[in-house]
């Protein structure tokens, strides 16, 4: 059952959690199926009665789901699971938005459902064998179908392309997609390939027409696999759950990080072929948390986004049939305030400020000279969602006040006068009403003034989050499984889980947010685990490329600077290259003293250290090509120094096969002996494992430069987690944490 295949990360990521079911509570999970209730009217509301509301409604299985809310006891887990996969087809944007709200709603009431204590899990998974299923050849040809409707729209669309679309054709092995997407018995390694063509670098690959024909070539390809397979397939998923319980049982006993990722790639077998789902949501719910959190403090907010408001413009208004000319000085401050949600980021941007007014108003013969001042306060909110920033409407309220310096007119003699009686007392009867219309005028050139400056920042910031997150996560395939923002009174708060394909996340949850902290990152050691393993995995880095990536990380303004020793290209040895190791390399071989790790990078945070191990199975170094596999691994210490927090390494880097001991040097052959000692010189002489890495204070650009400095107040690296918290402005020295004080919480 077990294939090489690239990995992935469903679009399912912008929903919010994973999808977790085990054995069911209908009283804890009332308020959560009351959400998918009121959600789901909203949504068929939305959709309509029309024909394209009907597809839709059969498309998300509407009356699946309303049969399983009728059952006030409790629906079927496995039918809310099946109908929340459909779900999770969607590429969520704006226009969807309905559709993301039934989603999450039916993920909260799932993940309510599934609650199985950790040590009841081995029980759970042996008594799932009656949940396996033979292949389903109906399934196959749907899924086929899905393909083939995927492609024939990116195909149109590429059609209109002209020359460039034809590239993408060529590119995409369009050609021999449309073979085996016809043939009768399809080539699953072919379609490994051509999936594979939807993945990489290229801009473009993040529109959701590629994305949407490439998560449903995973899925053709993995049920073309299971059925190819037939019937025997029962008795290799039993076993599985029998090794799956096994390593659970283990697991309780001696947690390991190589045990929790040979759980996770059991629980990938069996969600890849739809089988034992409440075995699958029951184990990620223990071992599927957060692996990576991120939190900003409204403080942080205020020095980072707020400014100071001092500005003059022209004034030109129509009241009461006056023609009013003059400037106005617009005196105040632009703040910025999280607003609580849960669903999404909130931010309201706070405009308070006094608008100081002198005019000339004409009307006839009369010119009314005035001074007035207006107190404003506006409001435009802003949304932060995983697809991007969006702006609520704005809100404005002013109150305007004015004073009448004096009234002139251009004529003369009797009727001057006359006309000056008039307009004095004209003026000072309809002055109130006058002072409410220039309000709500106000009001409305607040509104303008915010939609305008908010909306070229926001069109700014959204573009730059597009460009540097979206875009390349989605063309890597690499797209979180949960990406949640979310705002308290305290600020802005984000939580991802990266998860590989066949990978768990973290086992268990983050640390908790050190007090007076202005920003903190929370980075787990599966998150670097399960993204190089989508980058690297059986691929080979060549030490070109490795600059070109350097180069891009520096940003444009450093391209001219030169590179640093261990960065560029040694002339009297040439560049070097590595083919980072696949899953078939990772599994245990004959002559093994110790276990091996599977992936690419291997990264294990604990007790204060850090240890990074590159697996390479193939090395051209000093222009030799070595077909000898080895294992490059560094540990660095995490201390805190007069000039700040760093990592120090420990001793040189150690190179050595994988699976052996380095104990045990005398058993090498003589070509791992000339290969490890080639490396070594190599690596020391190089600094590729520098001997410190400092974390550095940040400073940042843009407006948010205002913030000033971020120092770093405390850096923590234990228990898999890596921890990282940063000041800013003139805050108190920090204070090394102690190991009492990690063991605390």
């Amino acid at each position: 059952m077990h294939r090489w295949m690239m990995d992935r990360a469903r679009l399912a990521g912008l929903a919010i959690g994973l999808l977790c079911v085990a054995f069911c509570q209908p009283a804890a999970a009332a308020d959560a199926r009351s959400e998918v209730i009121a959600a789901f009217e909203d949504l068929n509301e939305w959709l309509g009665s029309d024909t394209n509301g009907q597809k839709w409604g059969r498309y998300l299985r509407s009356d699946q789901l309303r049969a399983a809310l009728k059952d006030e006891a409790q629906a079927n887990p496995a039918d809310l699971a099946e109908i929340y996969a459909q779900y999770a087809t969607v590429t969520l944007g704006p226009r969807t938005v309905p559709i993301e709200r039934v989603r999450l709603a039916l993920e909260n009431w799932l993940n309510e459902l599934a609650d199985v204590p950790a040590a009841d899990l081995p029980g759970l998974v042996r008594g799932a064998k009656d949940q396996i299923t033979p292949p389903n050849p109906e399934t196959v040809g749907r899924v086929r179908k899905r393909a083939r409707a995927a492609f024939q729209r990116l195909s149109a669309r590429l059609q209109k392309a002209g020359e460039n679309g034809r590239h993408w054709r060529r590119h995409l092995l369009s050609d021999e997609l449309e073979a085996q997407l016809a043939a009768d018995q399809p080539d699953v390694a072919k379609l490994e390939e051509i999936q594979g063509r939807f993945v990489g670098a290229h801009a473009g690959l993040e529109l959701a027409s590629f994305v949407e024909v490439r998560s449903a070539l995973e899925d053709y390809a993995d049920q073309v696999n299971l059925n190819a397979v037939g019937d025997e397939s029962v008795a290799t998923f039993h076993a599985l759950l029998d090794d799956l319980a096994t390593r659970l049982e283990g697991f309780s006993q001696q947690p390991s990080p190589v045990e929790l990722e040979l759980i996770g790639e059991s629980v990938s077998e069996l969600e890849r072929y739809g089988q034992a789902p409440r075995v699958v949501w029951a184990v990620r719910r223990h071992f599927a948390q957060p692996n990576l959190n991120l939190h900003a403090s409204q403080a942080f907010l205020t020095k980072a986004l707020a400014r100071d408001v001092d500005d003059v413009a022209p004034v030109r208004d129509m009241i009461l049939g006056t023609d009013i000319h003059g400037t106005g000085r617009t005196v105040g401050r632009s703040e910025i305030v999280s607003v609580p949600s849960a669903q999404h980021a909130m931010l309201r941007l706070m405009l308070h400020g006094t608008t100081y007014t002198k005019t000339v108003g004409y009307n006839g013969p009369v010119q009314i000279h005035s001074t007035g001042s207006t107190k404003i306060d506006g409001q435009k909110t802003l949304i932060l969602r995983p697809d991007g920033l969006y702006a609520g409407p704005s809100r404005a309220e002013a109150e305007t006040s004015t004073k009448i310096n004096g009234i002139t007119t251009r004529r003369h003699g009797p009727i001057g006068k006359f006309i000056l009686k008039a307009a004095n007392k004209r003026a000072a009867q309809s002055k109130a009403q006058a002072e409410r219309i220039a309000a709500r005028h106000a009001e409305e050139r607040i509104r303008d003034r915010m939609d305008s400056e908010a909306g070229a920042r926001l069109a700014q910031a959204n573009e730059r989050y597009q460009a540097k997150f979206v875009a390349p996560l989605l063309r890597y395939d690499l797209w979180p499984e949960r990406l949640q923002y979310a705002t308290t009174a305290e600020g802005l708060h984000v939580v991802g889980e990266v998860r590989a394909s066949d990978r768990l996340a973290a086992d268990r949850p983050a640390p908790g947010v050190p007090a007076n902290s202005d920003l903190v990152l929370s980075l787990h050691e599966s998150a670097v685990n399960n993204i190089t393993r989508g980058i690297l995995l059986g691929r080979t880095l060549t030490q070109t490329r490795a600059i070109e990536i350097y180069r891009n990380l520096q940003g444009p303004e450093k391209a001219n600077e030169p590179l640093p020793p261990e960065v560029a290209i040694d002339p009297a040895t040439g560049p070097w290259s590595v083919t980072f190791a696949s899953d078939e390399d990772g599994q245990p071989q004959a002559g093994d003293d110790v276990a091996r790790e599977l992936g690419p990078v291997t990264v294990r945070v604990d007790d204060g250290k850090v240890r990074v191990t590159v697996h390479g199975v193939r090395y051209e170094v000093g222009g030799k090509l070595h077909e000898t596999a080895m294992d490059i691994t560094a540990i660095y210490r995490l201390e805190q120094s007069p000039e700040g927090w760093q990592f120090v390494r420990e001793g040189d880097p150690t190179v050595f096969p994988p699976g052996r001991d380095p104990g045990k040097q005398g058993t090498l052959s003589i070509r791992e002996t000339a290969l490890r000692g080639e490396m070594q010189n190599r690596f020391q002489e190089k600094k590729t494992f520098p001997d410190t890495i400092k974390i550095d204070h940040l400073v940042l650009g843009g407006e948010m430069a205002k913030a000033g400095e971020l120092r770093v107040a405390q850096a923590v690296a234990d228990d898999g987690w890596l921890m990282i918290s940063w000041q800013a402005g003139d805050a108190v020295s920090p204070v090394a944490m102690k190991s009492d004080d990690r063991d605390a919480r």
